[in-house]
C-alpha cells in the first residue's frame, strides 16, 4: 500500500485565543484530487499554509511523502508545487519569459518548463505574448505551469477557478482532472466552487471551525446522502395521510407533490401501488439524490441558502 502524499496528525493551530485548525487527521492518497472544503473562517488557508510550511503548528505534526515535514523541509518543499488564488506575474513580460525567470530560480531544466506549459495548453504563439495582455484564464493555466516546473509530486492549488469565466473554468477543470495521469501529480484542492469539486475531485475532506467533519471518497461521502421521492398526485392530503398510515413519512413540497425521505428505487413501486389501491390518481414518481451542496451543509449546519436547486433529479419514474 502506497503511503499517503500529505498526512496531518493531531495537527493544530491557535491564533491567541482562536482555535483555527484543532487536531487535524488528513489524508491525501497518491494520484487523487483531493477537494478540501468548509465555510469561510473553517481554517483552509490556515491548514494550506501549515502543509507549506509558512506556518510552524502548536501540536501535531505534517507529513509529506511518508517523512515528517520539520525534519526534511527543504527536500520535502521541492516535490511541491503551489498556486494560491491569484498567480503573482510580470505583466510586462512575456509568458515564456515569466517562465525563464521562475525556471532559474527553482533550478528546473528548460525541457521542464516546455512541458509544464505544454501541459497547461499555452502554445508558443501564447507563451510569446505579453502577460499583460493575457485573460485571466490564460494567466491562471500560466500561474497552474509555473506551480508545475520541477515535475511536482503534489500540486497544492487555493481557489484556481476564482474571477473565471465559464470557458475559463472549464479549462482549468478539465487540467486538474488530468494531472494526476498526465503527470502523475496528486493534487490538493481548497476552493469554495462546490460544483467544481464535484466535477474533479476524487476525495473530499470538509473542515468546520478548525475540525475535520469527513474526509473520503465521492463514494463514501455520497453513501450518506438520503434520497428523497417527489409524488405528484392528486389529492396529497389524502395520500399523505394513507403513507403516513403505510409507515411513511410525508411532507408537502407544493400543492400537488409530496416529498418523502428516505425512499429507494423499489420503495418508488410499493408506493406507487398502495396509492393506486386507495383510489389516488398518481401523476409522476421522481427519485432525487443529494448533491454536494447538500451534503457540504448538512455536515457544516450552514443555513446559507443554495446558489441552484436543493436537489438534483437523477432518475424520473414514471407512473
Amino acid at each position: 500500500m502506497l503511503s499517503p502524499v500529505v498526512e496531518t496528525i493531531g495537527l493544530t493551530r491557535w491564533y491567541g485565543r482562536v482555535l483555527a485548525v484543532d487536531h487535524l487527521n488528513l489524508t491525501v492518497p497518491q494520484g487523487s484530487v483531493y477537494g478540501f472544503l468548509g465555510p469561510n473562517g473553517a481554517g483552509k488557508s490556515t491548514t494550506i499554509r501549515l502543509l507549506l510550511g509558512v506556518l510552524g503548528p502548536n501540536e501535531g505534526r505534517v507529513e509529506l511523502f511518508g517523512e515528517p515535514l520539520r525534519r526534511n523541509r527543504r527536500d520535502l518543499l521541492r516535490r511541491v508545487g503551489s498556486l494560491i488564488e491569484e498567480p503573482s506575474l510580470y505583466p510586462n513580460l512575456t509568458g515564456a519569459e515569466n517562465m525563464e525567470v521562475a525556471r532559474r530560480m527553482v533550478g528546473a531544466t528548460r525541457t521542464q518548463a516546455a512541458l509544464a506549459l505544454a501541459t497547461v495548453g499555452l502554445t508558443d504563439s501564447v507563451a510569446k505574448r505579453s502577460v499583460g495582455g493575457y485573460s485571466q484564464g490564460m494567466r491562471q493555466r500560466l500561474g497552474i505551469a509555473l506551480a508545475l516546473l520541477g515535475d511536482p509530486d503534489l500540486l497544492i492549488l487555493d481557489e484556481p477557478t476564482n474571477g473565471l469565466d465559464p470557458e475559463g473554468i472549464l479549462e482549468i477543470r478539465e487540467l486538474i482532472r488530468a494531472l494526476p495521469e498526465t503527470m502523475g501529480t496528486t493534487v490538493f484542492l481548497c476552493s469554495h466552487q462546490l460544483r467544481e469539486v464535484e466535477q474533479v475531485a476524487t476525495h473530499i475532506g470538509i473542515i468546520h471551525r478548525g475540525r475535520l467533519l469527513f474526509q473520503g471518497t465521492k463514494g463514501e461521502l455520497w453513501a450518506e446522502a438520503v434520497d428523497q421521492l417527489i409524488i405528484d398526485v392528486n389529492d396529497p392530503e389524502r395520500a399523505r395521510r394513507a403513507l403516513h398510515d403505510a409507515g411513511w413519512a410525508a411532507i408537502p413540497r407544493d400543492e400537488t407533490r409530496l416529498v418523502v425521505e428516505g425512499a429507494g428505487r423499489a420503495d418508488a413501486g410499493h408506493i406507487n401501488e398502495m396509492l393506486l389501491r386507495c383510489g389516488l390518481r398518481v401523476f409522476a414518481l421522481q427519485r432525487e439524490q443529494a448533491t454536494l451542496e447538500d451534503l457540504f451543509l448538512k455536515l457544516t449546519g450552514s443555513s446559507a441558502p443554495p446558489t441552484r436547486a436543493p436537489w438534483q433529479a437523477v432518475e424520473p419514474i414514471t407512473a
